[in-house]
């Protein structure tokens, strides 16, 4: 797949893609959002693992919120929804989409829930990779300082980032 750009979203385990924020501070400050990439908005179908099935279709949605934010529901038509608050950041000179817990369709989290995590991503036509970053390799502990200084120390391992999840959009 050819990199476009490189940020987030989620497959099978999309709930531990999404579900799973695992940070509890930014690794980058949102005031240093990237404008929306349109590139990223709309119907996002997971593609399951080779040799695996999906009972049903999990799907996410991204929405533009603002100049600089997206809105991302996940999974999309189920009762468990969650919602997400994303942005694009640049490390290194290298984009990535960062991901905040906002809340549910009960409503909003509480603000000790509002968990964060980076991905890193690629769109390709109508297929879309997503990796979300690796706590073994860049620690939970320690504050924004610290993750950014085992992050940077790490980009270029190919263990920075876990798993990979496939997406495709709909009907293309």
């Amino acid at each position: 797949m050819k990199t476009s750009i490189a940020s987030v979203l989620t497959v099978a385990a999309l709930a531990a893609l999404f579900g799973g924020c695992n940070y509890e501070v930014p690794l980058v400050d949102s005031g240093a959002a990237k404008p929306v990439d349109d590139a990223l908005l709309g119907v996002w179908h997971a593609v399951p693992a080779e040799g695996g099935e999906q009972a049903t279709p999990q799907v996410a949605l991204v929405q533009k919120f603002s100049a600089n934010a997206y809105l991302i529901q996940y999974p999309v038509q189920v009762k468990d929804s969650l919602y997400f608050r994303g942005y694009r950041v640049e490390i290194a000179g290298k984009p990535y989409l960062q991901i905040q817990l906002i809340g549910t369709e009960k409503g909003p989290v509480k603000e000790a829930d509002r968990k964060y995590d980076l991905a890193w991503y690629a769109i390709d036509g109508d297929g879309m990779e997503m990796r979300l970053l690796n706590t073994k390799v860049v620690p939970r502990t320690g504050g924004a300082d610290a993750m950014m200084k085992a992050f940077l120390e790490n980009k270029a391992s190919p263990e920075i980032f876990g798993d990979v999840f496939r997406f495709k959009r709909p009907g293309r």
